[in-house]
């Protein structure tokens, strides 16, 4: 489960920091909080994909802890908020639900969003197979995933 959990967050590490190295940082990748919220704030506005109905983007993204920002953490606030709104119909509706098979088909689109692409890497298919498995009805791995990347989710939708 830590190794699930572990590939979304290093998504994320990928797009805020690089890994300890003698190169210097390129301070065109970094942003500072308030230009952090404003790309977010940019890809909301423009935002590519449907949120699930009754979802809506928060006004600001999570708040990040002081230290270089990844430019590409903007809008990848909000693609997880997509998917962690996808993931929570999921996990919510019930076997033969209609609404469980429209949140698997918007969960498979994740790797090929505009943001996975160009930041989430997952060469070993963890999330293909977590999906196979969520439709097989084994919810572990997925529900996995919810729990740890999806905090600021569940608290800004009373969840």
């Amino acid at each position: 489960m830590r190794g699930v959990a572990a590939l979304v967050t290093l998504a994320l590490v990928g797009a805020t920091s690089t890994a300890c190295t003698s190169e210097p940082v390129d301070a065109e990748e970094y942003v500072d909080h308030d230009e952090y919220v404003l790309l977010y704030r940019e890809a909301v506005a423009d935002f590519p994909e449907r949120l699930p109905e009754g979802v809506t983007f928060p006004a600001d993204p999570p708040p990040f802890e002081d230290g270089l920002i990844g430019a590409g953490n903007g809008a990848g606030m909000a693609y997880f908020h997509w998917s962690c709104a996808w993931m929570d119909v999921y996990l919510s509706a019930s076997p033969g639900d209609p609404l469980r098979a429209e949140a698997l088909a918007e969960l498979r689109r994740w790797p090929g969003t505009e943001w996975a692409v160009e930041f989430y890497d997952d060469p070993g298919g963890v999330w293909d197979a977590t999906l196979d498995k969520a439709e097989l009805g084994d919810l572990t791995t997925l529900r996995g995933f919810y729990e740890a990347d999806c905090a600021y989710y569940r608290s800004v939708e009373g969840r």
